[in-house]
């Protein structure tokens, strides 16, 4: 009997130990980290989506307990943007800084939130920010140029780019950033060092394969870079923007039933990925099945409203059944939205009269890196 109680009580002090463990906020601070990282490391899919759940749940349980501790505000931001709750995490980040202005980490949090939200002047002034606090942050050098190239004031992406790689040759958004900013300037020689540089440095890497693969594609080099989508697939065959680009290079190829593989692929991954309406709408033309068409490019058009390629290609539908009224306001849209842009592919690909057939060329969706 002796023995039995001190087995108790021994299993009683352990298991009060544990309780005390799993209640410390310095535990839960590291369980929830360490759950992102992994998370972040893995396939996308459920198994992902459900260890950033984990994460969030962990570390909102250590901002309760210490609603002013800095670190774990900041962990818990990370793991909101993961999971696109983007005005959370930008809460948490102010939250942050009102705390501890001299957060360079709350102040690049900041910066690229409002990137996202297309408060461009404002995360241009958060990155600044950080950049005063800690000069060789590379990711706010990064921000300063995704913001440059996406307003193609190419020579200022440039210039922070090389800023950035300058601290970190190896930075791998530098480096992707870069690349693309010469594949746009049509340099793809400098383009195709880039992405080769990314994947001496880590040779899996999906996106310097999907950016190497573009680069030889427009190079006409197709060959090449099949072999290197198909790399990239075969390392991740469940990554949707992998499998994304795949079906768009077979789309570009006119090889349909090959596109349509990886895109029902990619739908069931994510289906709610830019052009991924419109891109089955392409094939969908391509076989003569305008009505199943028009819906597709319907539903683009709701989840993405300034997609003004699937504006003109819904006006090209509408002009084949001489419906020249609906045609046009599509193409007003179109130019409301896209401009210039809109008005080049207008003119290399003028809309079909009633009756002739809808040409119906791939748009280049390859998508960049995403914040």
């Amino acid at each position: 009997m002796r023995k039995i109680a001190i087995f108790l009580l021994v299993l009683i002090i352990c298991s009060d130990c544990s309780c005390q463990r799993t209640s410390d906020p310095r535990y839960l601070l590291s369980k929830g980290v360490s759950l992102y990282e992994k998370a972040e490391d893995s396939q996308k899919g459920a198994a992902r989506a459900q260890m950033l759940e984990e994460s969030e749940n962990t570390l909102k349980q250590v901002v309760e307990k210490s609603p002013g501790d800095e670190a774990s505000c900041l962990a818990l931001a990370r793991v909101l943007l993961a999971r696109g709750k983007i005005l959370e995490a930008e809460k948490l980040y102010r939250k942050v800084y009102e705390i501890n202005p001299g957060s360079a980490l709350a102040c690049l949090g900041l910066g690229g939130i409002l990137q996202n939200l297309q408060k461009r002047d404002e995360a241009v002034s958060w990155y600044e920010r950080a950049l005063k606090i800690d000069p060789r942050m590379v990711d706010a050098y990064c921000g300063l140029g995704d913001l440059a190239f996406d307003t193609m004031q190419y020579e200022r992406a440039i210039g922070f780019y090389r800023q950035a790689l300058l601290i970190d040759p190896k930075a791998e958004n530098a480096l992707s950033g870069l690349g693309d900013v010469y594949v746009d300037k049509g340099d793809l020689r400098q383009a195709e060092e880039c992405f080769r540089t990314m994947l001496k440095n880590k040779p899996s890497h999906n996106y310097a394969l999907l950016g190497l693969g573009d680069v030889l594609e427009k190079s006409g080099r197709t060959d090449e870079a099949e072999k290197l989508y198909l790399e990239a697939y075969n390392d991740s065959p469940g990554d949707d923007e992998v499998l994304y680009n795949i079906a768009h290079f077979y789309l570009k190829r006119g090889l349909f039933d090959k596109a349509e593989e990886f895109l029902l692929k990619a739908r069931a991954v994510n289906p709610e990925y830019e052009w991924s309406n419109g891109a089955m709408a392409v094939i969908l033309i391509q076989r003569g099945k305008l009505e199943e068409a028009e819906k597709e490019l319907k539903l683009e058009i709701e989840k993405f409203p300034k997609n003004f390629e699937a504006h003109l290609l819904l006006a090209r539908i509408y002009a084949s059944r001489g419906l020249d009224d609906e045609a046009k306001k599509q193409v007003f849209m179109a130019l409301g939205i896209g401009g210039d842009e809109a008005r080049d592919i207008l003119k290399q690909h003028p809309l079909p009269g009633k009756g002739e057939p809808v040409s119906s060329p791939p748009a280049d969706r390859k998508k960049r890196r995403g914040r």
